[in-house]
């Protein structure tokens, strides 16, 4: 997960966090330990506790985020 998340980060600084400052909206489709490292960071969650964390496969989840980004809502759009 250290390997996903040092290249993740990038990615979210860059283009997925300037986009949302921008007031766009983003989807993000991908899978495993990239979705994990994403809900992470989003949500902070310590290394210890995204052991636990399981995101299935076509289970999408919105996030509704403040103005600094942080999650003010999230919702499982698979129930």
């Amino acid at each position: 997960m250290k390997e996903v998340q040092e290249r993740l980060l990038p990615l979210w600084q860059e283009e997925i966090a300037a986009d949302l400052e921008e007031g766009r909206s983003v989807l993000v489709v991908s899978h495993g330990n990239t979705i994990r490292v994403l809900v992470k960071h989003i949500e902070g969650i310590s290394d210890l506790d995204i052991e636990d964390l399981a995101v299935h496969n076509a289970d999408p989840l919105l996030y509704e985020l403040d103005g600094r980004l942080r999650p003010a809502e999230r919702i499982d759009l698979s129930k």
